[in-house]
């Protein structure tokens, strides 16, 4: 969280530290003072109270951790696009986010029943590659700037994803930004693909398997920052909050990921109302696309997890 401005002259009745303050991930200015960072998780610095974990309990509260395990908390990073990942180190654990359109439609594919995921940033390759599968056995899907792409069976679209379409077929994908994100994270040893309609069984994968580093990769749009892929970061990290009984300081590893948590609590009751002031959201509806925008916002409604089982291929875990 950056602080921009603060408040040298405070009005009348104000704390005395509390501080004006703008986030850049979610634009949206507040005034807090150190009582209500607390509840993110830090520590309240002129107060002798205990800090409060993210769900706004007092540390004494929390269910107690099993410490004979060793275990230290799993430390998260959030990176706004894949050209912002660092290129000499890899996390146990990476998850490419796309909410709109890319890591739903795979979600829903593996869903319904596809075989597998194979996702290309070239159009040519993906063609070659997947000319060795026979036609009945693999889906072509090709989207760009939100539009199909001629030649191709399908384009982005989760509604697209129905039994009698995808089951027991091969998906070969190609799209404008979610497939970049997929090829940057390939190399990591655990590889995961998150949307926020399959978070919450993302995070019992994660919860179970308990990765000590986790990139949350957004994919951005042409590499630029896309709201509704934090937002998404956001919600998979509160979960974890809520469900290990962990603060949010114990789980961060950069700022991006309180800023992409700060998002989601303000939006968690309005996720279709953010997707559709986020840029993309604004670019599908031009497109007279709402339905793929209504279905992207769902939280909690696919029981999948999209895992790497063989460099470059997708399947259901």
């Amino acid at each position: 969280m950056a602080v921009l401005g603060s408040r040298s002259n405070p009005r009348p009745g104000d704390h005395p530290h509390k501080i004006d303050f703008y986030t850049a991930d979610t634009g949206i200015s507040a005034r807090a003072g150190y009582t209500g960072l607390r509840n993110f998780g830090f520590p309240e610095r002129f107060s002798p109270a205990f800090p409060v974990n993210g769900a706004g309990k007092r540390d004494g509260d929390k269910a107690p951790i099993d410490e004979s395990s060793n275990k230290s908390p799993v430390k998260f990073s959030h990176f706004h696009t894949p050209e912002q990942t660092p290129t000499d180190s890899l996390p146990d654990c990476a998850i490419a986010i796309d909410v709109l359109r890319a890591t739903t439609t795979m979600a829903q594919a593996l869903h319904v029943g596809a075989e597998g995921i194979q996702p290309f940033s070239n159009i040519e390759k993906l063609f070659a590659d997947s000319e060795s599968w026979p036609a009945e056995k693999r889906i072509r899907a090709g989207e760009r700037g939100g539009k199909k792409v001629d030649g191709f069976d399908f384009g982005n679209s989760p509604r697209e994803c129905t039994p009698e379409q995808f089951a027991g077929r091969r998906l070969f994908i190609s799209t404008t930004n979610g497939t970049r994100a997929l090829q940057r994270i390939q190399p990591a040893p655990m590889v995961l693909t998150a949307a926020l309609v399959n978070r919450a069984s993302v995070v019992d994968y994660l919860l179970e398997h308990q990765p000590k580093t986790v990139w949350m990769v957004s994919s951005g749009w042409e590499g630029t920052y896309a709201l509704e892929d934090t937002v998404c970061a956001g919600a998979i990290v509160q979960a974890i909050v809520e469900k290990s009984g962990l603060s949010l300081a114990d789980l961060t590893d950069n700022d991006e990921v309180v800023g992409a948590v700060t998002l989601f609590q303000q939006w968690r009751e309005q996720l279709l109302e953010l997707l559709h002031h986020s840029s993309h959201g604004k670019r599908l509806l031009r497109l007279n696309n709402p339905e793929d925008i209504a279905f992207c916002a769902q939280l909690d409604v696919l029981p999948v997890v999209p895992l790497q089982a063989s460099p470059g291929v997708l399947k259901k875990a």
